[in-house]
């Protein structure tokens, strides 16, 4: 089978399997079955229209108390910030904006779990395809379109999908030095009695804004 051919396969299937990731939000209010839904959509449009994670709850301020919080978020000096993977907020935020302005509904947000979980699936074809071989890669991106879990994650608000996307890019990122891209600012190089380990800085990401990637 021809590059050609694997291309237009998969993108047959992006196609077929982004409505079907979407077909649980097409019709339907905006409403969710679990909290940290509820929290992934709160902050994301918090952070499109407030360009922060910090936030003050009005209850908490008129009670003199930090008892009251949603689930998934916590209280650090005395603000409400979230207590899962904020990173998403940040890039679906960014997303959010943009939907804005193009004057988009607030629901087209919920869509971006379908795009990325088609968009992983390209990586990972990309990725084996480097590591093994092309007919490898088409098996292994056909087999990620109907693993349950990830049909499950993609067509859910959560974090799960974007985490595995950017993990998918990390993976990709070990082979710059191959393609002539040099190294990112961030990464990590561990040397030792003739041994090299490099670690992408998207691989280890943190939720703790304590924890910036840094070079060492």
């Amino acid at each position: 089978m021809t590059r050609k051919t694997q291309i237009l396969i998969l993108t047959l299937l992006s196609i077929v399997f982004f409505f079907a990731y979407s077909s649980y939000l097409m019709g339907r209010e905006v409403s969710f079955t679990t909290p940290d839904e509820h929290v992934n959509l709160f902050y994301t449009r918090y952070v499109a229209e407030n360009h922060s994670i910090v936030y003050e709850d009005a209850l908490n301020e008129s009670l003199d108390t930090t008892a009251i919080r949603p689930r998934g978020m916590r209280y650090q000096e005395g603000k409400v910030v979230p207590n899962l993977f904020f990173g998403m907020y940040f890039i679906y935020g960014g997303f959010q904006q943009v939907f804005g302005f193009l004057h988009l509904p607030d629901s087209a947000v919920l869509y971006l779990n379908p795009l990325f979980a088609v968009i992983g699936v390209w990586l990972l074809y990309f990725l084996v395809g480097e590591v093994f071989d092309e007919k490898t890669a088409l098996i292994s991106a056909c087999l990620l379109f109907v693993l349950p879990p990830y049909w499950y994650w993609g067509s859910l608000f959560f974090s799960n999908i974007l985490a595995v996307v950017l993990f998918i890019v990390g993976l990709l990122l070990i082979g710059l030095g191959k393609l002539g891209l040099g190294r990112l600012p961030g990464d990590l190089v561990y040397r030792r009695d003739g041994t090299t380990i490099y670690f992408p800085c998207l691989l280890y990401t943190s939720p703790s804004p304590r924890a910036p990637c840094a070079s060492r």
